[in-house]
Order: structure tokens, then sequence, then C-alpha cells
């Protein structure tokens, strides 16, 4: 995961942390956590969180979630 290439998608598309966090039901701490390391993000949640952020380049997607 990396985690300065997800932030830069979220201000690319004028929003924060806790705001894509509550756009795919999810707590802002638990977001935080996730991109920290602290525990990973499943399938279901990568998906929803490129549709919000309208990820749609499969390299991208790797780059960002994949380590």
């Amino acid at each position: 995961m990396r985690a300065n290439l997800l932030r830069s998608e979220i201000v690319a598309n004028n929003m924060t942390v806790t705001s894509l966090a509550e756009s795919v039901d999810m707590k802002p701490k638990t977001m935080y956590n996730k991109m920290n390391g602290t525990s990973q993000f499943t399938v279901d949640e990568v998906i929803k969180i490129c549709e919000v952020l309208k990820i749609t380049d499969a390299a991208k997607k790797c780059l960002i979630f994949l380590s």
C-alpha cells in the first residue's frame, strides 16, 4: 500500500480521508489505520475506493494498493 499515492488521489478529487471513508461506509479511524498499514484493505474496499476516486487504470490500482 502506497499511502502517499492514495492521498494524492484523494486530494485530486477534492476530498479528505474522512470524506472518502464516509463515502465507502468506513469509519475515518479505520481508513487511517489501513492507510498507515495497521491493517489491510479488503478487495471490496479497494473496489469502492477506486469507484469513488474514479481510478480505472489497473496499473494505477496495483501501484497504489499492492506492495
